[in-house]
């Protein structure tokens, strides 16, 4: 990886998959597959529309950027990478704002379904399923989760109990270890914003799917 610094927002173009760290202060966007003859962009190419570019910049240097509302499902790291974009829009293209919010609401969904499939998300919900409905502040036995994690997972592929501490210590989720066993310590309030950044739900059992499913009392 390559460190350098920036102006602005910068594109960049591979067709290799970026490292992790540098993927979550991105937003991907994957090119279709389309084989053809196409021209070999040069940098004399670009010249018209630098030109236009530099002549926007100077109009605007001393216009300060428009307020833009927070977007809910954006919230975090995808907020601070969008605003900007957003402000930009609503700026040179009003009519555009909406067409940009949806866009990035998608890449967002893209990433919370990716996170709910990870080793971390997996965690997650398993914490969330062992977990109450009604108590501010519990425990889990860090086994019950261990198991709950390996479930359906082949063997080979089983998470230690060492690599399920280390996990946790790196999520920022606390434990305890009490008469021999450990423990997760679990408030409601850090469970239900873990929740929320891995997209998870409970696993609900089939009279409860339809009762919301049809909205049923």
């Amino acid at each position: 990886m390559q460190h350098y610094d920036v102006y602005g927002p910068t594109i960049i173009a591979t067709n290799e998959e970026v490292h992790k760290i540098l993927d979550t202060r991105c937003l991907s966007i994957m090119m279709e597959n389309k084989p053809g003859i196409y021209k070999n962009i040069t940098a004399d190419d670009a010249i018209e529309l630098k030109e236009r570019l530099v002549a926007w910049k100077a109009m605007n240097m001393n216009t300060a950027l428009p307020d833009v509302d927070l977007i809910e499902q954006l919230r975090g790291r995808m907020w601070d990478i969008s605003k900007p974009l957003l402000q930009v829009c609503k700026l040179v293209s009003p009519l555009h704002y909406n067409a940009l919010a949806d866009a990035l609401l998608e890449v967002a969904g893209y990433r919370i379904e990716e996170k709910k499939e990870s080793f971390e998300g997996r965690i997650i919900k398993a914490i969330y399923d062992l977990s109450p409905n009604d108590t501010p502040e519990w425990d889990i036995s860090t086994a019950y989760v261990l198991d709950k994690v390996n479930d359906g997972v082949n063997e080979k592929y089983h998470t230690t109990s060492q690599g399920l501490g280390r996990k946790l210590r790196q999520m920022g989720i606390k434990t305890t270890r009490a008469t021999g066993r450990s423990k997760i310590l679990m408030k409601r309030n850090a469970l239900e914003l873990l929740v929320s950044q891995y997209g998870i739900q409970k696993n609900l059992d089939p009279g409860e799917i339809l009762r919301q499913t049809f909205d049923l009392k």
